[in-house]
């Protein structure tokens, strides 16, 4: 061999070399980021940068972009959202937010919950893993080989909501988590699937298959008819449902026989009625109006909300705000002539504002709806000049915005659907049995990504009703 061909080989090997090391170095798992859209926003930019403050990444996106996918070598970033106005200037920007690009691997197991499932009900899991690829598939493995897809959805940071239908084979099953193209996790035996409860492999019979059915075992011994009449058909008794049934057996010669009583001719018509006591209520039953609830109220208020916070500067205070409500009382604890009482109660709540932007904006017009519906346990401290009613509860929260710009050249429609809590303190003074008069207030609390704090005053009336 020459030197001119061993000087061609090794640049040619050099040259092979330097292709591959950067391709190698840049395999890395895509960054999935996502940012809350802005109405009236004319556009956003995407800026990244590397530890040393040298920009990596920047992109311009239109007004009704809300995320990205970033293909960057493995390491340490920091990305920030600018938000453009209509005329694409900027209006302003999040703080520099630090992220890492994980190195492109099988995904990392840690736990799968729950270990056990029954057979013939549809999959539902928890997994926690870290390193998961965006298009990361999951499947099921079961004991004959059989594969079961399932669909993959990101709850919080490492951990995921894995559903998929029902898996028929008993045994134990292996998950199987794939980072594309073929970067594959496999935990054996991690699920159980039990046999459900009454099958075949368990020696008992379906109750609806008659060719193993039981004969039928008649109620009461039977009692042979008289050689020279049959015996008298005999009608089910009819009786009230506040008396106790006594059951009758009756024999050949349509004699009705009771426990510990004497023997009585049958009714003509075959048939025996059970009367009625007077008081309603059989003896050892108890008082129906012994009940746990005993009394619902039906109120509803209006009045003037304050928002704080950054929604509290966009929105002009105060906001018009408005309650209905429905509870349950567990107790008959009235207005008391003297001393006090106290009286506990479950119910729903709905809560509804609405919040504008003022008159002298110059950028947006803006109207926003909120509305919560809350499940509210509360207690109330009642004496004879009134009562105290202090409740805290949770449930979910509406909130839509519609945003124009001056002159109706954009216009923006968004909602969310939130968890939200709250807490409510009122005094009453009823001016009869079953009608009262109050005022009170109430604390908000929204878990939007823009969190949401209310605080409302309202004057209210309530009806209370009689529960049978």
């Amino acid at each position: 061999m020459t030197n001119v061909t061993k000087t061609l080989c090794a640049a040619l090997v050099c040259l092979l070399l330097a292709g591959l090391l950067p391709a190698q170095a840049s395999k890395s798992l895509p960054y999935y980021i996502q940012w809350e859209s802005v109405a009236g926003a004319g556009g956003y930019v995407l800026e990244v940068r590397d530890p040393a403050g040298k920009e990596a990444y920047r992109h311009e996106y239109d007004a009704n972009a809300y995320d990205t996918q970033l293909e960057l070598p493995a390491g340490f970033y920091e990305f920030r959202i600018i938000t453009l106005n209509r005329f694409k200037r900027q209006e302003n920007a999040t703080d520099w937010i630090q992220f890492e690009v994980l190195a492109y691997t099988a995904p990392v197991f840690t736990a799968l919950k729950p270990t056990a499932l029954e057979a013939g009900k549809p999959v539902s899991l928890t997994l926690r893993a870290e390193r998961l690829a965006l298009r990361v598939k999951a499947s099921l493995v079961s004991p004959t080989g059989k594969a079961t897809p399932l669909t993959i959805k990101q709850t919080k940071n490492s951990t995921f909501t894995l559903k998929g239908p029902a898996l028929e084979e008993p045994g134990d099953y292996t998950l199987v988590l794939t980072n594309p193209p073929n970067l594959t996790t496999r935990k054996e035996a991690i699920l159980s699937v039990r046999a459900p409860a009454g099958t075949a492999s368990t020696g008992e019979q379906p109750p609806d298959t008659p060719a193993t059915a039981p004969p039928a075992v008649p109620a009461s011994p039977a009692v042979p008819a008289a050689p020279t009449a049959p015996a008298a058909p005999v009608t089910p008794a009819v009786v009230s449902p506040a008396a106790p049934v006594t059951p009758a057996v009756a024999d050949a010669t349509g004699t009705a026989h009771g426990p510990d009583k004497p023997e009585q001719p049958a009714d003509p018509a075959g048939s025996a009625t059970a009367q009625k006591p007077e008081t309603g209520a059989s003896p050892g039953e108890p008082d129906r109006m012994d009940g746990l609830v005993r009394r619902i109220a039906v109120g509803a208020g209006a009045g003037a909300g304050l928002l704080t916070g950054d929604w509290g500067e966009i929105y002009e205070p105060p906001c018009l705000a408005g309650y209905l409500s429905v509870e349950a009382f567990f107790s008959d604890n009235r207005r008391p002539a003297s001393g006090h009482g106290l009286d506990y109660s479950l119910g729903l709540r709905a809560d509804f504002s609405r919040m504008v932007t003022p008159d002298s904006t110059i950028y947006v017009d803006s109207e926003a709806i909120d509305v919560s519906l809350l499940l509210f346990p509360a207690v109330t401290l009642s004496f004879p000049f009134g009562s105290f009613k202090l409740g805290v509860g949770g449930g979910i929260n509406y909130l839509g915005i519609e945003a124009d710009t001056p002159g109706g050249l954009d216009s923006v429609s968004t909602s969310s659907l939130d968890a939200s809590v709250g807490a409510a303190l009122s005094y009453e003074y009823p001016f009869t049995d079953n009608l009262a008069c109050g005022l009170g207030g109430q604390a908000l609390y929204v878990f939007n990504p823009e969190p949401l704090a209310k605080f409302a005053a309202y004057a209210g009336i309530s009806v209370y009703l009689p529960f049978r």
